[in-house]
């Protein structure tokens, strides 16, 4: 074969990119058209891969489109090719046939009749985007209607004049004018700026000149600041105003028009210091906005940005919140034909310190741009008389702002490191690895029973979310789809981030109880330190999705199968939630990173050490080999490298050594003086925990026991004062703290108080029970209002997570004085949905919550006693899911504050909230809520069942007529409003709407007729007959038809009389022939009614049926054939032939 040949032999594979996936959930209107778009671009992409075979081109078909595309053709009945049609072809048309129906033109022509022309987009650009809208309107005639659109539509007003002057103009036309148009502007303003476009030049102040350019060149158009004048700058030489005195000041080298001292009256500056100023809108009540209008100033840096296709000077002022020019300005912009969208503004503008708004003449909207940077912005027009202000919020948009916090730049060298690693170790920190040649088999007690946990659905609004994250996570090679049967379902939960994205959460409390823990031998904290004494440089490192890591065996995978709208899938990883998950994780990566040299790793922290630079960077490149040899991979956003000091277990490590991190003290340091009796006893609890440890404690404490004596007046003193802070000093003494031993029993024990948390760190260390650390914080005011066992509950939950550096992965034990958390916390618990939430965020933790009394309970003091300056709180997942809730939520046509007010003013609502905080239910009049009290709960004013928001009574009208907008039905309705609002018979509130609504009674359709029921087919003939008279004949005769359900055989009989007994005679020739039938199906004739006929059928066992009265469809099959037999008489009659023998 020459090379001619193999060159026409192999074909040519370029790399091309994807092809977004199909949305096959859009917007149902423009769904055939968006499908032939999106077919027409998967041809171009299969044609450049260069795929030819059909059965591969299909396949890239489906797997381009995405997993809903799979979904809906897996569905479909797909015919096999019929001549020469194709594989390809049969998937192509069978999807052509799902997808295409789906248009409505009225929409997609109202939507295109109302795009607009932006201030930044050519005409060229707008035809183009307007051409797209157009191809689902189904226009006869595109162009003509792109056309029509521009010149209506079109942001110059100029262009439109043009084309209204010609006759004929079509859509070629009219885009020579417009590029015309546009060409030339560019260049006018090329010529009378003599600037490039998208140059900055920046300016120096000094005391002589108001700026100097470093290029040297100006506007034509600037104004001198010293004459007024236009053309020159206050330097050039043949300024009118050079040498004259101004009458105002009495100074040199400027005109009374432009003295600075004018400016006084409005501007507050002193000392040459920026003015202050706030804008506030009305019946707004948000923050005001704060900038700096500068006129005095010689020390800010000058630019010239393109505001609307006119370069401009401007200041950057980083504590400026809009942007700001005056009337000269504007009147500059005007006639340098400035693109822009201006308005009227209801804003105020304030100098610092002063009740009188300057006088704002409006706003406009335009585009902005320095570089290579452009965004949309804002300008107010103010009538005094200032340098143009570019805000903070547009300045860093636009890139030439950057606001630092000072402690940032501490972390530039480690940044400059990462840098440098990850360019090194690329492989490292790309996705998420999988530990190579391994599969992790979960121990499994077969003797427990899987258990099938029903579905918890997840409202429609967060779907599109859970949607996203299981493709994600299908891409990871993390989770599969389940196709088979499992037999061990449990349920999803979707839990908010901090970063709008969301958690999923797998409700694993049921599979856990299956599992079966596996002890690891971990190094104590001791020898940890001991290994990590003299090292002097750090790093820390964050493996991601750490459990994500470790691959399932197949064994293995079964019980974490869970169940979302989209099916059954299970994990191929590790997951969050298995409860032998951690110590199994910590021996995995021991194994893995056994051996290494300055590498610890105890639970979920990695820490790299060295006694030089030299050594710790050493260890550190071994290590990440290690990494990617075992194709382990980390998260470069958490990884801390070339660290000085470093915090790990409640210790702080430096070059110094080893001291104790004050978070370990801070809620003792921290805690106010007792106020009450039982504040001091709270307080000496804890203090008497650790008694044996503190010398003189009698002697110390002394003060503070006088005031717990009975009939003793609570007298604080000063000597009270030296007791307590002496025993903090105590409490907080290192030599009290004992250090966390990970083999000693642990325990935590808890308290909430109706202003805060406290717990406390426990270990039995030898024969006594030492404190390893404290922890406090107080209540948000939301969570104030939670009721008792919700405090408690969330006192346990967040004692947890503060030590979790402590017991993830080990057994301990949570001690609170609270006895229904007993029950809460265990597996089979239902709680309110506020506390389910909870419970599982404890699904990594291996515990056992005990109740010990009061007494006993020595965190009490600390959630008693917190300091009264502490405002910071910490985040609260709970309290961000809610509001993502109620965001997601809130019907489009109203906003949360109408709804909280309503709630507050309302009875029901102020009784829920009562027994959402004291748990009375019993005392609650309105009985229809006790159903689903468990699912309720508060934000604020606002009551949530579940995902949904509970409408005031006030309210529920107006979401109704808000609901039947448009008139829809009952399901539409119900459809609307089910996956965002709730209250007590809803459903029922819109039937009975949708019943009474005129407009829809009047169009309505009559309703249908109640379906019947089929007859069943006989098993062999002559089982079940139908029976009939046809006539009286012109004849005089009438005909007796019988009929056989099953075989559909009739038997006629001639009749010229039609009692019961004639009937009966008739039948028995009928059965003596064919044998009698197990029924008889009649009308309500009397000969079929008589009790002659009736006898009849008992004696011979005939069941005889009736139809309903003036009812004939009832009887239906010898009706049908009545219909047959009087068509053939008709027939006979009008051809005059005897019509029996036709018969």
């Amino acid at each position: 074969m020459g090379d001619e040949d193999m060159a026409e032999a192999r074909p040519v594979i370029t790399d091309v990119g994807g092809i977004p996936k199909f949305d096959a959930h859009g917007e149902l209107n423009s769904m055939g058209p968006r499908w032939n778009r999106w077919k027409r671009a998967f041809e171009l992409f299969a044609m450049g891969k260069g795929v030819v075979e059909l059965e591969q081109k299909k396949a890239l078909l489906l797997h381009t489109a995405g997993f809903s595309v799979q979904d809906i053709y897996f569905t479909l009945e797909i015919a096999e090719p019929v001549e020469e049609e194709t594989v390809y072809d049969v998937t192509v048309r069978a999807l052509d046939a799902h997808f295409t129906p789906h248009v409505n033109s009225a929409v997609e022509r109202s939507q295109f009749r109302a795009m607009t022309q932006t201030s930044s987009e050519t005409v060229e650009q707008y035809i183009t985007r307007s051409r797209q809208k157009a191809v689902f309107c189904n226009f006869h005639n595109i162009d003509e209607n792109i056309r029509d659109q521009v010149i209506d539509k079109c942001y110059s007003q100029r262009l439109r004049r043009k084309v209204l002057e010609r006759n004929n103009v079509t859509l070629v036309l009219l885009r020579e004018i417009a590029q015309s148009l546009e060409a030339s502007e560019q260049r006018a303003v090329s010529m009378e700026q003599k600037e490039q476009i998208n140059k900055v030049s920046q300016h120096k102040f000094d005391k002589h000149s108001k700026f100097k350019t470093q290029n040297q060149t100006d506007f034509k158009q600037r104004r001198c600041f010293a004459c007024g004048h236009q053309g020159h700058i206050k330097t050039d030489a043949n300024c009118p105003a050079r040498g004259k005195k101004c009458r105002k000041c009495k100074k040199e080298g400027h005109y009374e028009k432009c003295c600075k001292t004018k400016q006084t009256r409005n501007f507050n500056s002193r000392r040459g210091h920026a003015t202050v100023r706030n804008v506030e809108t009305e019946n707004n009540d948000e923050e005001p906005y704060v900038f700096t209008i500068n006129s005095d100033r010689t020390d800010n840096v000058d630019f010239t940005i393109k505001v609307g296709g006119v370069i401009m000077p401007i200041i950057i002022d980083s504590g400026a919140s809009v942007n700001v020019i005056d009337r000269t300005m504007w009147e500059f912009l005007k006639k340098s034909k400035i693109k822009c969208e201006s308005r009227l503004s209801d804003k105020k503008i304030y100098a610092y310190g002063n009740t009188q708004p300057l006088n704002v003449a409006g706003s406009f909207i335009t585009s902005v741009s320095v570089g290579d940077e452009n965004v949309d912005a804002e300008f107010f027009v103010v009538e005094e008389k200032g340098q143009a202000l570019l805000g903070k919020t547009t300045a860093v948009s636009l890139g030439i702002l950057k606001i630092q916090n000072p402690s940032e730049s501490v972390n530039s060298i480690n940044d400059d490191r990462k840098a440098i690693i990850k360019q090194k170790f690329q492989k490292c920190f790309e996705g998420v690895g999988k530990l190579k040649n391994f599969q992790l088999k979960i121990p499994i007690d077969e003797s427990v029973k899987p258990v099938i946990q029903p579905i918890r659905r997840v409202p429609f609004h967060l779907r599109e979310k859970l949607d996203k994250k299981l493709e994600e996570l299908q891409g990871f090679d993390i989770i599969e789809k389940v196709d088979g049967p499992s037999t061990w379902v449990s349920p999803v939960v979707v839990i908010p981030k901090k970063n709008s994205e969301i958690r999923l959460c797998i409700d694993m409390r049921r599979a856990s109880e299956a599992v079966v823990r596996e002890r690891y031998p971990i190094p104590t904290v001791e020898e940890i330190l001991q290994d990590l004494n003299q090292s002097k440089v750090y790093s820390e490192l964050d493996i991601k999705w750490a459990f994500h890591q470790i691959e399932l065996s197949q064994e293995s995978r079964d019980i974490t199968a869970f169940m979302t709208h989209q099916g059954l899938f299970r994990y191929k990883r590790l997951m969050f939630g298995i409860s032998c998950a951690p110590e199994m994780y910590n021996k995995i990566i021991h194994q893995a990173l056994g051996g290494l040299p300055g590498v610890n790793s105890i639970y979920d922290d990695i820490i790299v050490h060295g006694k030089s630079e030299e050594e710790h960077n050493r260890n550190l490149e071994q290590l990440l080999c290690r990494l990617l040899e075992k194709g382990l991979t980390l998260n470069i956003d958490k990884c801390q490298f070339n660290m000085e000091r470093i915090e790990f277990m409640g210790h702080i490590l430096s070059e110094h050594g080893i001291g104790v991190s004050d978070s370990k003290v801070q809620a003792i340091k921290e805690a106010r003086k007792p106020q009450t009796v039982t504040e001091v006893k709270s307080f000496m609890g804890l203090v008497n925990f650790t008694g044996r440890f503190i010398p003189n404690l009698a002697t110390i404490a002394e003060p503070l026991n006088r005031l717990m004596k009975k009939n003793k007046p609570f007298d604080w003193g000063p000597e009270q004062d030296d007791a307590f802070e002496k025993l903090k000093q105590c409490l907080a003494n290192n030599t009290n703290l004992a250090y966390f031993d990970i083999n000693a029993d642990t325990q935590v024990i808890a308290d909430a108080s109706p202003v805060g948390l406290g717990a406390v760190l426990v270990q039995k260390q030898g024969d006594s029970h030492k404190i390893i650390c404290y922890a406090s914080r107080s209540l948000s005011e939301i969570e104030r209002r939670y009721s008792q066992t919700e405090k408690e509950a969330l006192g346990l939950v967040w004692a947890c997570e503060r030590f979790h550096v402590y017991l993830f992965g080990k057994e301990f034990q949570l001690l609170t004085d609270h006895k229904p958390l007993e029950f809460i916390f265990s597996p089979k618990s239902k709680p309110c949905a506020r506390v389910e939430r909870w419970v599982l965020r404890m699904q990594t933790y291996h515990y056992v919550v005990k109740h010990i009394p009061g007494a006993k309970n020595i965190a009490d003091s600390l959630s008693r006693l917190l300091s009264t300056n502490e405002q910071k709180h910490e985040y609260n997942k709970t309290e961000e899911y809610l509001r993502m809730i109620v965001d997601e939520a809130t019907p489009v046509a109203m906003n949360i504050r109408e709804i909280e007010e309503s709630s507050e003013n309302d009875d029901e609502f102020n009784e829920i909230r009562t027994c959402l905080r004291t748990g009375r239910w019993y005392e609650l009049k309105y009985k229809q809520y006790l159903t689903v009290k468990s699912e309720l709960c508060a934000l604020g004013n606002l009551i949530i069942r579940g995902t949904r928001i509970v409408v005031p009574s006030k309210l529920r009208e107006r979401i109704l007529q808000l609901a039947h907008e448009g008139h829809p039905g009952i399901v539409i309705m119900k459809q609307r409003l089910r996956t965002k609002v709730w209250w007590p018979n809803i459903d029922r509130d819109i039937e009975q709407w949708c019943r009474q609504c005129y407009g829809c009674q009047l169009v309505s359709k009559p309703e249908r007729p109640e379906p019947m029921q089929r007859s069943a087919l006989p098993s062999r003939p002559w089982e079940y007959l139908a029976a009939d008279f046809l006539g009286p004949l012109p004849s005089g005769d009438l005909l007796f038809c019988v009929v056989d359900y099953y075989s559909r055989w009739t038997e006629i009989a001639v009749m010229k009389s039609t009692n019961a007994e004639k009937t009966v005679e008739a039948l028995n020739k009928m059965f003596i022939t064919h044998g009698l039938p197990i029924s008889i199906k009649t009308d309500n004739g009397p000969q079929f009614i008589s009790q002659y006929f009736k006898q009849y059928c008992e004696q011979n066992g005939i069941t005889h049926r009736r139809i309903t009265p003036l009812w004939p469809q009832a009887n239906g099959e010898i009706e049908r054939q009545n219909r047959s037999f009087l068509k053939r008489l008709q027939i006979a009659h009008a051809e005059n032939k005897n019509w029996k023998e036709e018969l």
